[in-house]
């Protein structure tokens, strides 16, 4: 038996039987007694029981019927010879809604014997369990025989149960009737009483009576000719059956005709049909008896189909798509009739399948049958599977083992990825639930395990295994092992062994005797090895793992025997993969090919052939797609298809993102196979459905539009080609039509208006007629509907255009129409009963009908319920259908609310309660991935050119860089030619090219290898938005072919600082001079000639320089040869072709600087480059960049060493950034590259020699291994700004600069990171532009990380790592996991044992790297009193600066819990050098830590030591005060990186009300002691939050002198003096820390020395100074503060003099901002407005010297609010952080709140910028609120 679930897809879905299951209640004519209410006995009386007693077993029935058509009745009696089983006094036989005759039932005895016992009344129903119930007055004889007569009768209806009755229209118009039954599973007890369960098999001889005009067909041939009856009636009596059981019983009463043709084997096989359309049997003649021949063979000679006959029957009404009674097939009339030119491919095919599937049903069903309904899939699963094989002989052209995966697999992964699902052996008693059995999980998942099975036992053993089971069973029952013992048996025969011990019974237990289905993980190992290895693990797919899971079916675990078989690219083999077991005990599996390698895909579960999904890491779909990109057809049709469903199934369960998923149709666009196209238009069906009444539905049509009008045009309207060319012709107008292609639109209102003009049918081909009827009437108004209405309605017309004009009449748009088609639902002579159900489905279909079926639908419920509620899965499929496409909140309460108003809903209950779950399914859809889906489709939908990415179908190869730089007349030109190399064909190249001008005629395009090109269409045209040069082609590039493209182009040289800009300087003597240089990152290489400016498409680049004589070139390499004079008396340099790189690297310079050279020890020529006035400052930096250079050299070893014969450092005057590692010729802004001795400061001197560190390094991170796109940044510099230290450290080892990064780095990180507005540090995409991908936390968190792995890891061993690193990315691109990959494997060839099970370094980091913020950890300790021993508990949670902001965000966590390394130890025994390690993870609540040897109660324990984690840690208040009270007796013993930590934790922790801040303010205590640098940086930082906090505040007097009194001995210790060589770095470094706070908080020695110093400076040439070059700052900020008009205004003389030393000139434009006279700061503040007044890169700086200032603090902020764009195109948006940081009042807050909301509109980042102003307002209002009166009783206390 097949039935079909409607859809708008004719495909064979093998769902479910639409079958009555209402019983009668009440008495039937008054005949049989209502049953006996009886009261309860203690013994369960027989007929109470759902099933039939095992007493009596039929072994024959003889039947009579008579067929009154004329007054629809039937008639008959049956006689049932039974045997007796167990002695019983009652008979239960099955009878529903038949008249039993009274006085006719008779029980007689067969054979000798005792006499049969006589009934002791007449038999009565049971209704409950639709039994006729015996009652005898003795007991039955077991194993004696009887004979069981009964007479019936029972109503003719048009119900399409049982026996029923229905009608049809000849072509003349005269109504006809026919009789037919349709009894599987329950009813055939509907037409007699019988024995109605599948394993009481017997046989039957059957008498029907009809009427003359009538002939009768059955199970059997006739055994005689029809005899003539009285009144001209006629009798026909068939043959005996095979054994079988009831619900095979068939028999017809018609006037159909038939035709008839032999098989090989003898049986005659026949077609019947009503006679005007007898034409049309050919195709099911031709194909049945060919397959049945077929079948006979496959299934061998001793199973051969055993009847002389076999008759299929297209009968008019019909609920399910066919049955497979014995010897009589029936069928709905259009999936039998095929006619050329009216049939639709797609109907052809589903007739074909269709009539495998009753012939297989032969065999599996009705030779064999299930022995109950609880394994039902024997018989339909089967029948499902072996379809395939019979249209496969029958066709073997159309491929139909691809459209398995359509039809059968998808829709039962559909279901069965649902809670609701269940096993497919399910208990089951009462009809209701047999006929639920009949499912996708019966029919569909019965297929796919069956076909599974095939693969892994191989076919032929899979065949004899069949073979053997239908020999054994035949004509008996089977039960669900039986099929896995004869399958082993064949194994058994030919000694195949399946591997590990297995057996198919064992495997396929898992498989049928739990619900569901796993899904794989495959995670390659991207190791850089020749092989291709995976770890494949196995879970339980869930459509949305979120739901409840509880169940009443049994499971085995939720895991699998999967039969794992997979290929890759370099030994791609689809026909015989390679193959492997992952079993349900295996954590995990290795997957291994050998010779392959990291860059080719892996595919797993070949051609979909185990029933699971797969899902991979990130790069291998990424390399799944490239290919389907770039040659999808080297991946065969299956498993394209098998591809696009896994990965949406995949991203709606939220297993992986939407954008992966949709990005794997871009190769639609090529595709012209219909099975991947199906299963991309079947597999978007969630996004579709949710989406479609929303405005990204646009854009969705839109893209949807542009994949598939290739096709579309490929395929043409014309009706050719083969089977395969048509269904995907069918497919392409139904999709090109529906997503608006003009062309279709126009096509299909022409033909359906030619179609209205002259009725010519044949106009239209049958493929695309419910897409031209859909199309026109959407388009259309009321003729065209009523055209259709009529059409419909003509009883001529033929099937195939009713059932397309069914749905097509649905889809206008006219609501008045549609409620007038929904109302016609409710008249029968309109609307057919059984298509009620498909109109009413239709129009919800329609978004217009949506609301309007849903309306119909609650007003007639009513008549919905009493016409489709007792046929199953009518209203299951109506209620899913209407409801699945709700998806709002109102819907879902509408819906809930319908439900609560009917409680009563008969077979509706479950249906509905699913459907709710559906809409909360599609409303949780919406809310998780609706945003990300439209997201994906804007950008998709754009034009390329409309795309912030470069498509990726060209690839530069290299770059001729010509460039004329004229700085008299202050602009540049230039050409390029570059060589690029076609990946995918394209029509379109666009590179980047921003202020350009691109003259006419100038563009041209040349094949390599000197073929022809394709010409541009127009000339290259700008694309402002993107920055790209466009140029539109005649015809496509091709794939593997490499073209030279030529540009010329001009600009002007201006002062951007971006791009190709000009500079200037004065010198001394007040000459000003130009120069031009570049600064391209991250995209400014655009702006200096056409490129392909993306990171990842590196190239080479030779580079030419014309410029004037007076100057000289400098490019990233040396010059190939001396420099050239050319025309003018102009000079020509050409540079030596590069290394490959990327654009942003690229740099060249004309000026007339001056440099020093010296040769590092590898050969490389350094250079120091700077105006010639300042050429004695390069030394410092000359001497660092060569001992680091050769430094790095050394330690990243010599087969990545530093690959160009010359580096050269050039100090530019003017510089958008620090610093730019472009490779071979850095450039820094002259402050960070020149140093000179005695005038420069200490602080200085180390920031020149960090930065050095810092570009040297980017020639390894950043350059020779380039971050793949901006979202990796922190490969370049996390991992630079971590080696500055490393490179700084070996080149000035005295000055301790690890303790240094506790302080400058991680702090700083974590005062970034703990705002709930931060990000990670990767993410997918740089969100709002390429600038976001350089925020200031991928450096100091990035380096922090890296320095926590190099500890927990070891050095040597990361380093190691880091070698590997570089060594297999050299020259290309990295992403985030291939750090860790590389350190991974690091750690495996070391041995390194990282403790606590922790084997995975991507694991631990990725909790770090991929989600934003940072834990604080919480120590519990216990003290128990135990000696020498340490017990404590450790928690963690996310550290947030405010606790109570909104935590929501845009960017992907993981849950905000990490892996934690945990370093410890404790005070009696401190290990400070190798602490312990141990681990805290994400799953672990608490984390139990014990430390021996390490003290008790009374000694102090300490986490993180010297802070190498990047977390943060809270103990309770006694270990706190053991720590303190350690720093008051001996600080020394904790390290200088713990102390700053402790500090910093503590008042980190008070800040956020985790810490009392006067704990906080105790552990302070000890600094009147501290003598080092770092802890006094630490307690600057922290103490200054408080100090700020309190600035206008009635405490701060007393707070002031505590802190005084704190560094006034420290300020004692450093003095003023510079000691000469007896002061180190440090002691000079904290001589201006120590004497800034001395200062600051009113030391008056201190402030009256600053005050000498200022105004002898006062008195002498205000451009240099005696005044040490450490103590410039604080001497010039605290005088200017503690002076007036004169002293502001020396400073202001000072800092406009030409002639000012650059140093002294950075440190006036802050201590200006220090004046304590608010008209001074009113008036310095508004200078940066004025470039005359104030040199705009200084403006920064002077904004945030006045809002860090308690004096200037609103005026700053006033400013910035009142001239916000100026402030926002100049200084960028951290301006809003410096102006707003130390805003403390409810006032202020609201104030900035406000200026938020009133410039909401100037995008995303505007608004992030000023979201995390207001979290640090709120923190410090909060602060305020919790802290200001603790903190005031503090200091009353401790300052007297």
């Amino acid at each position: 038996m097949v039935t079909v679930v409607e859809t708008k897809h004719p495909v064979v879905l093998l769902a479910v039987v639409f079958i009555l299951v209402g019983v009668i209640v009440g008495v039937k004519g008054g005949i049989l007694p209502e049953v006996e209410k009886r009261e309860a006995d203690d013994v369960k009386q027989p007929w109470e029981s759902t099933r039939l007693p095992e007493t009596l077993r039929p072994i024959s029935y003889d039947l009579k019927v008579r067929t009154d058509l004329t007054n629809s009745i039937f008639t008959g009696s049956v006689s049932v010879l039974v045997e007796c089983l167990q002695d019983t006094n009652v008979i239960l036989i099955h009878s529903k809604e038949l008249v039993i005759g009274e006085g006719k039932t008779t029980l007689t005895r067969q054979g000798s014997g005792t006499k049969a016992p006589e009934l002791a009344k007449d038999p009565w129903l049971y209704t409950d369990n639709q039994f006729a119930v015996i009652e005898l007055n003795g007991e039955l004889d077991k194993g004696a025989q009887y004979r069981l007569y009964m007479e019936f009768q029972g109503p003719l209806k048009n119900d399409l149960l049982g026996y029923y009755k229905m009608s049809y229209k000849t072509a003349s118009g005269e109504e006809k009737y026919l009789t037919s039954t349709f009894f599987d599973p329950v009813d055939a007890r509907k037409a007699f009483p019988c024995f109605d369960e599948p394993d009481l098999k017997a046989t039957f001889t059957i008498n029907l009576e009809h009427e003359p005009e009538y002939h009768a067909l059955s199970n059997m041939p006739k055994r005689r000719p029809d005899e003539q009856l009285e009144v001209g009636w006629i009798r026909a009596t068939f043959e005996e059956t095979v054994v079988m059981p009831t619900y095979l019983v068939c028999y017809v009463i018609s006037e159909f005709k038939a035709k008839f043709k032999n098989t090989t084997n003898g049986v005659k096989f026949g077609i019947w049909a009503r006679e005007d359309f007898i034409d049309q049997v050919d195709y099911a003649l031709d194909k049945g008896a060919a397959m049945l021949d077929y079948f006979d063979a496959l299934f061998g000679d001793e199973n051969k189909y055993p009847l002389p006959k076999m008759d299929m029957i297209a009968l008019p009404e019909f609920m399910i798509g066919a049955m497979e009674n014995w010897g009589l097939n029936t069928y709905k009339e259009r999936e039998l009739l095929y006619k050329e030119g009216e049939t639709s491919e797609k109907q052809k095919y589903r007739i074909c399948t269709l009539i495998a599937h009753e012939l297989a049903h032969q065999w599996f069903g009705n030779l064999v049958t299930t022995k109950w309904w609880d394994s039902v899939w024997l018989n339909e699963g089967f029948a499902s599977y072996v379809e395939y094989e019979g249209a496969e002989f029958a066709e073997p052209e159309w491929e139909v083992f691809d459209k398995f995966i359509l039809y059968d697999l998808h829709p039962s992964m559909a279901m069965d990825a649902q809670v609701t699902s269940r096993p497919m052996v399910t208990d089951v008693l009462t009809p209701s639930e047999n006929i639920m059995m009949f499912d996708k999980i019966t029919y569909l998942k019965g297929a796919c395990i069956l076909r599974m099975m095939k693969y892994f036992l191989e076919e032929p053993n899979f065949r004899k295994g069949l073979q053997y089971y239908l020999k054994a069973l035949q004509y008996g029952n089977a039960e669900n092992s039986d099929v896995w013992v004869y399958m082993d048996k064949a194994l058994q025969e030919d000694s195949v062994d399946l591997g590990e011990g297995l057996d198919v019974a064992t495997i396929m237990a898992t498989w049928t005797l739990q619900m569901g289905f796993p899904f794989i993980t495959v995670e390659r190992s991207y190791n850089g090895a020749h092989e291709v290895t995976a770890r494949v693990e196995q879970k339980r797919f869930l459509s949305d793992p979120n739901s409840n899971m509880s169940t009443d079916y049994p499971d085995v675990g939720y895991k699998w025997y999967v039969p794992l078989t997979y290929t890759s690219a370099s030994s791609a083999d689809f026909d015989s993969p390679r193959s492997m077991w992952l079993q349900p005990q295996d954590e995990f599996v290795t997957l291994q090919i050998p010779g392959g390698s990291d860059d080719e895909w892996l595919l797993v579960n070949v051609e979909k052939r185990g029933y699971y999904r797969v899902n991979y890491d990130d790069r291998n779909w990424e390399l799944l797609k490239v290919q389907l990109d770039t040659e999808h057809t080297v991946i065969p049709t299956a498993s394209r298809a098998s591809l696009i469903g896994d990965v949406f199934s995949l991203a709606t369960a939220g297993e992986i993102n939407h954008r992966t998923a949709l990005d794997m149709t871009s190769y639609l666009k090529a595709e012209r196979d219909y099975v991947p196209w199906y299963a991309a238009d079947h597999a978007l069906g969630m996004i579709k459905r949710n989406i479609r009444r929303r405005g990204v539905s646009a854009n969705f049509k839109k893209y949807m539009r542009g994949q598939v009008s290739l096709l579309y045009e490929y395929i043409g309207w014309n009706n050719e080609g083969d089977h395969l060319n048509r269904m995907s012709r069918g497919l392409a107008v139904s999709m090109a039509c529906r997503y608006g292609n003009v062309d279709c639109r126009h096509t299909a209102v022409n033909l359906y208006a030619e179609l209205m003009e002259n009725g010519d049918q044949t106009l239209i081909s049958p493929d695309m007629l419910g897409t031209v009827f859909c199309t026109a009437i959407a388009a259309g108004g009321s003729d065209e509907w009523y055209f259709a209405f009529h059409l419909y309605q003509n009883p001529n017309t033929s099937t195939s255009v009713k059932q397309a004009l069914l749905t097509a009449m649905a889809c206008t748009s006219k609501s008045w129409i549609l409620r007038q088609y929904l109302d016609s639902i409710l008249n029968s002579s309109i609307i057919r009963m059984q298509d009620g159900p498909t109109v009413l489905k239709a129009v919800a279909g329609n978004p217009f009908g949506l609301p309007l079926a849903w309306d119909f639908f609650r007003a007639n419920w009513d008549f919905i319920r009493a016409a489709y509620g007792d046929i199953v899965f009518v209203l299951d499929s109506l209620i899913g259908s209407l409801l699945s496409n709700f998806n709002t909140e109102f819907e879902l309460q509408m819906v809930k609310q319908f439900i609560a108003d009917h409680p009563d809903q008969g077979s509706g209950a479950r249906p509905f309660a699913e459907a709710v779950a559906v809409i909360e399914a599609n409303i949780r859809w919406i809310n998780l991935y609706y945003k990300d889906v439209a997201d994906w489709l804007k950008e998709a939908v754009k034009e390329p050119w409309e795309k912030s990415r470069l498509p990726d179908t060209i690839l530069p190869i290299s770059y001729d860089v010509k460039v004329r730089t004229d700085l008299t007349n202050f602009v540049f030109n230039g050409s390029v030619d570059v060589l690029i190399e076609c990946l995918k064909r394209t029509y379109i190249i666009l590179l980047h090219s921003g202020g350009l001008t691109i003259p006419d005629n100038t563009a041209t395009l040349t094949q390599q290898d000197g073929g022809q090109a394709p010409r541009f269409k127009s000339p290259p045209w700008r694309y402002y938005y993107n920055d790209y040069l466009v140029m539109e082609l005649d015809s496509l590039l091709e794939a593997g072919t490499k073209y030279w493209l030529h540009l010329d182009f001009t600009s002007f040289l201006i002062d951007g600082y971006i791009g190709y800009y000009l500079s200037s300087y004065v010198l001394k003597s007040g000459e000003t001079r130009y120069m031009a240089s570049t600064t391209f990152a991250p995209s400014g290489a655009r702006e200096a000639f056409p490129c392909f400016d993306e990171p990842d498409m590196k190239a080479t680049f030779t580079i030419t320089m014309e410029h004037q004589p007076q100057y000289h070139a400098l490019a990233n390499m040396p010059k190939s040869r001396p420099d050239e004079e050319i025309e003018g008396g102009w000079r020509k340099a050409t540079f030596e072709k590069s290394v490959v790189m990327s654009t942003y690297l690229v740099c060249y310079a004309v000026s007339d600087f001056k440099a020093k050279f010296m040769t590092t020890q590898n050969g490389v020529e350094l250079g120091v480059w700077a105006q010639g006035d300042l050429i004695n400052q390069t030394d410092y930096a000359l001497q660092k960049g060569v001992e680091i250079l050769d430094y790095f050299d050394d330690l990243f070893g010599m087969d990545v060493k530093y690959p160009i014969a010359k580096l050269d450092m050039i100090a530019l005057p003017e510089m958008l950034y620090q610093a730019m590692e472009n490779w071979g010729l850095i450039t820094y802004a002259k402050t960070n590259l020149l140093y000179e001795e005695g005038v420069s400061s200490e602080r200085r001197k180390e920031r020149v020699c960090t930065f050095i560190a810092h570009e040297l390094a980017h020639q390894w991170f950043g350059n020779l291994v380039t971050a793949k796109w901006w979202d990796y940044t922190w490969l370049n510099e996390g991992v630079a700004r971590w080696l500055e230290y490393v490179g700084a450290a070996y080149a000035e080892p005295d000055w301790e600069l690890w303790d240094k990064f506790v302080v400058s780095e991680v702090h700083k990180a974590m005062e970034t990171d703990a705002l709930p507005t931060s990000r990670p540090i990767v993410i997918k995409r740089a969100r709002y532009g390429i600038g976001d991908a350089f925020p200031f936390l991928i450096y100091t968190k990035g380096s922090s990380l890296m320095r926590m792995a190099n500890n927990f890891v070891g050095q040597d061993t990361f380093f190691r790592g880091l070698k590997s690193y570089l060594r297999a990315l050299q020259y290309g691109n990295a992403e985030n996991s291939d750090m860790w990959y590389h350190v991974n494997k690091a750690t495996k060839e070391d041995g390194v044992d990282l403790g606590d099970g922790i084997t995975d370094i991507a694991t631990v980091m990725d909790s770090w790297t991929n989600q934003m913020g940072f834990p604080v950890v919480m120590i519990t300790r216990t003290y128990s009193g135990q000696a020498n021993k340490i017990t404590a508990s450790a928690t963690q949670k996310r550290y947030l600066a405010d606790q109570l902001a909104d935590t929501t965000s845009p960017y992907p966590d993981l849950g905000y819990v990490w892996h934690i390394p945990l370093t410890l130890t404790g005070g009696a025994n401190p290990n400070l050098a190798n602490p312990e390690l141990r681990w805290m993870r994400p799953e672990d609540q608490t984390t139990e830590v014990v430390l021996h040897g390490a003290g008790g109660d009374s000694n102090w324990f300490l986490v993180n030591v010297n802070q190498t984690g990047f977390y943060r840690v809270n103990y309770d208040e006694t270990n706190w005060a053991l720590l303190s009270a350690q720093l008051q007796a001996d600080h020394t013993v904790i390290p200088i990186s713990s102390r700053s930590a402790l500090l910093y934790d503590a008042f980190s922790l008070a800040r956020v009300g985790d810490l009392s801040q006067t704990k906080a303010l105790d552990l302070t205590s000890y600094l009147d002691v501290e003598k080092d640098y770092v802890p006094w940086v630490a307690f600057k930082g922290v103490v200054e939050y408080v100090s700020d906090n309190l600035a206008l505040e009635d405490a701060n007097e007393k707070f002031t002198e505590y802190v005084r009194s704190k560094v006034s001995p420290m300020y004692e210790y450093v003095g003023w003096e510079d000691g000469g060589d007896d002061d180190d770095h440090h002691k000079r470094l904290a001589r201006v820390q120590i004497i800034d706070m001395a200062c600051k908080y009113g030391n008056e020695h201190c402030v009256s020395r600053a005050a000498r110093m200022y105004a002898d400076w006062m008195t002498t040439d205000k451009t240099t100074t005696t005044i040490a070059s450490n103590l410039q700052e604080t001497v010039f900020c605290t005088a200017i503060a503690a002076g007036g008009q004169k002293e502001w205004d020396a400073a202001y003389s000072a800092y406009n003099d030409p002639n000012i030393d650059s140093s002294l000139r950075d440190i006036l434009v802050v201590a200006m901002g220090c004046s304590q006279n608010r008209e001074i700061l009113e008036t310095y503040l508004r200078t940066v407005l004025n470039f005359t007044l104030m040199q705009s890169r200084d403006g920064q700086y002077v904004i945030s010297a006045i809002a860090g200032n308690p004096v200037g603090r609103t005026m700053a902020w006033k400013l910035v609010a009142t001239e916000w764009n100026f402030f926002k195109t100049m200084y960028g948006l951290e301006v809003v952080n410096m102006v707003t940081s130390d805003l403390n009042t409810e006032a202020q807050l609201e104030k900035v709140k406000k200026f938020q909301a009133d410039h909401s509109e100037e995008g995303r980042d505007v608004y992030d910028a000023f979201a995390k102003a207001i979290t640090v307002i709120r923190a410090n209002v909060r602060w305020m609120d919790g802290n200001y009166n603790d903190v005031a009783n503090w200091l009353k206390k401790v300052v007297y």
